[in-house]
């Protein structure tokens, strides 16, 4: 592994991160080495094939299916970095976007099991008051994306979390908490001003130090922790044609909480087994964020039904530059993820495919 792997800025998280995936020699929660492609078995040979056609027409990321407790696909596709022609592997690091979302409503999670918050809370019993009805917003209408506390396209302060917390006041009022739906980062970056609030933390350092360590995500960071230069970071693409990477700015409030967050896919499974494990969460916990409370909206994740009648819990998300999906099968024992440095709709398609495959193959 090169060195300098982590540029670390201050975090304890991400230094005992780097010498624990020296000292494992880079190797997965399941002692796979996370640079080898995985193709296993009759579907995963269907799955391969399906993508290897994807990426001769354009398609560029990685992909990780698992099912009945075994990853059955694991490799890359197209390029990482196109100027350097570098391609795609098992274990690139993408930009995994509003993903990151997840792990924000999982520090949220964490949080309130240690007693230091409740969801039913109201935001200005942490953040100071709040203004006219957004002072009955709470903690639950935010992860479930129903504060309402502003106009969706105002600007906002992003210059440091005071000034965001203070303009997210200050913002024109949307509608009453708890009455409408708007998907909306700024509210899952509000979250990530409390988590650091009531914790008396950096956001990334609790989400370090109690999520991403426990479970061994030992290839997960936060934009900007990562050299530019490093071989195994993904660049992120506007289209095929496109020679230079997406500009995706800089790691600030307003982004932070909302996404941000880069992994590999291998890590990503790690926390699904951490989830199915109760690892981090509570079963009680595990539950809440599991619920589908508004629409199909749980904590972090779209709770539905499949056509099947089974359940699925899925995050998509989307920048200039990438594309992803992570999507949980409970009652199949399947797991999809994938992430795309192409950002030019490939996330449906693929994801669609892949769909059709596996449980074409289930029914067969």
């Amino acid at each position: 592994m090169p060195k300098n792997f982590f540029r670390v800025t201050g975090s304890l998280g991400l230094a005992c991160a780097l010498l624990t995936l020296t000292a494992c020699g880079g190797r997965t929660s399941n002692g796979s080495l996370q640079n080898d492609a995985v193709v296993r078995g009759r579907l995963g040979t269907t799955l391969d094939a399906f993508l290897t056609q994807s990426a001769a027409e354009g398609f560029s990321g990685a992909v990780l299916v698992a099912k009945d407790g075994e990853v059955i696909l694991q490799k890359g596709y197209g390029l990482a970095d196109r100027a350097r022609g570098i391609p795609n592997s098992a274990h690139t690091i993408f930009n995994i976007c509003s993903m990151s979302k997840i792990f924000t409503a999982t520090a949220i999670l964490h949080l309130e099991m240690q007693g230091k918050l409740k969801l039913s809370d109201r935001l200005e019993k942490h953040l100071g008051n709040f203004p006219g009805k957004k002072s009955t917003a709470t903690i639950h209408h935010l992860l479930t994306h129903t504060a309402g506390l502003v106009v969706g396209g105002t600007e906002i302060d992003n210059s440091s979390r005071a000034a965001f917390i203070q303009a997210m006041k200050d913002a024109p009022f949307e509608s009453v908490p708890g009455e409408e739906y708007r998907y909306t980062n700024a509210g899952y970056s509000l979250l990530a001003a409390l988590v650091e609030e009531v914790s008396g933390q950096s956001f990334e350092s609790y989400v370090q130090k109690y999520l991403l360590k426990p479970t061994g995500m030992t290839d997960t960071a936060f934009l900007g922790e990562i050299e530019p230069g490093n071989s195994r970071l993904a660049r992120g693409y506007r289209d095929e044609k496109a020679t230079e990477p997406a500009d995706l700015g800089p790691f600030v409030w307003g982004y932070r909480g909302a996404g941000g967050m880069l992994a590999t896919l291998g890590d990503l499974y790690t926390w699904e087994l951490a989830l199915r494990n109760n690892t981090v969460l509570s079963e009680e916990a595990t539950k809440k964020m599991f619920t589908a409370y508004f629409r199909d909206e749980g904590y972090g994740w779209h709770v539905n039904k499949t056509d099947r009648g089974t359940t699925l819990h899925h995050r998509g998300c989307g920048n200039p530059g990438f594309e992803g999906q992570f999507a949980r099968y409970p009652d199949d024992d399947v797991t999809i993820l994938l992430t795309s440095n192409n950002r030019n709709g490939w996330r449906r398609p693929i994801w669609e495919g892949i769909e059709l495959r596996v449980f074409k193959e289930a029914q067969n």
